[in-house]
């Protein structure tokens, strides 16, 4: 094969095996800030803080755990 391809080819798969692993703290995060948007009930720059501070827990509850 053309090495290019073969380059190419490399990069991509690659690429696709360097997509990080989201916690489930993340995805419920990410689910309440979804959630937020289609209720209607804060503005969007308001659910995003709140996602964030949502995040920024669960970044404290990852550091306190104690690997296995």
């Amino acid at each position: 094969m053309n090495p290019r391809i073969l380059f190419a080819l490399a990069l991509f798969l690659a690429s696709g095996a360097a997509v990080p692993k989201t916690s489930e703290c993340d995805n419920d995060c990410e689910a309440s800030y979804k959630f937020c948007l289609q209720s209607g009930k804060m503005t969007n720059r308001s659910c995003l803080a709140e996602r964030e501070k949502c995040r920024k827990v669960c970044i404290k509850k990852e550091k306190n755990e104690v690997p296995k």
